[in-house]
């Protein structure tokens, strides 16, 4: 299989954490001194403590999203990196974060990095068994909602298609992916497929078993054309 990730991506990410990181400590540091010198106005340095703290969490939780490792694209690649030539997995690109192309079409993949026991019971997410750990290492990712994230996801991508290439009928799959060690994930009826990254693979596969969608040779080199455009 073929990686291709815009690194420079993650430099621009990892230099936004960098600064929010330092600049909440500095703006924290700050108030401090002005708080212990004896400001004459007790606000200013406590709203500075208080604002520097929000600047550093913002950078802390940005920082787990984007250079915690394994970041998403590296679980991916992990999860992936036995599949044939025939597949080329696009990490980060401005239409959506993970994209794998293979015989059967374009994968708009959806990664959840979340962990506990997460169930979906044909309306609404729920997580459970995670507020010790995510206590433990201050990481509260939000849940949300990946079936409207993968819906608009896949929209993109459609509609991008539509635009660049209107002639062509290119099969467009969405794929929820949960890549956490730790995650427990039970679906009933999704929208999508929802799976563990250690199970992708074998999706993939009986995927393939369907040959009623299908990426010709033609179609493949246009999509591979725009995509690594994009990721240029």
């Amino acid at each position: 299989m073929q990686t291709i990730t815009r690194e420079a991506y993650l430099r621009r990410r990892a230099r936004i954490v960098w600064l929010l990181s330092v600049g909440g400590v500095v703006i924290m540091v700050l108030g401090a001194v002005l708080y212990y010198r004896g400001s004459s106005s007790a606000t200013r340095p406590l709203s500075l403590i208080a604002g520097g703290l929000i600047v550093g969490n913002v950078g802390l939780a940005l920082g787990r999203r984007w250079l915690r490792r394994p970041r998403a694209d590296e679980a991916l690649q992990k999860a992936l990196s036995e599949l044939g030539h025939q597949y080329r997995l696009y990490n980060y690109t401005p239409l959506a974060p993970h994209l794998l192309i293979s015989p059967a079409g374009i994968h708009v993949l959806t990664v959840q990095r979340q962990y506990g026991h997460i169930t979906y019971d044909g309306r609404r997410w729920r997580r459970r068994g995670h507020w010790t750990r995510s206590i433990m290492e201050l990481n509260f990712d939000p849940l949300g909602n990946p079936v409207k994230r993968a819906a608009r996801e896949a929209a993109r991508v459609r509609d991008f298609l539509a635009r660049e290439l209107p002639d062509q009928e290119v099969p467009v799959h969405s794929m929820i992916v949960f890549t956490h060690p730790q995650a427990e994930v039970e679906a009933v009826a999704p929208p999508v497929p929802v799976v563990h990254a250690r199970d992708l693979k074998n999706a993939l596969r009986e995927l393939m078993k369907d040959r009623s969608t299908s990426l010709r040779t033609r179609q493949r080199r246009q999509v591979e054309k725009l995509l690594n455009e994009l990721a240029a």
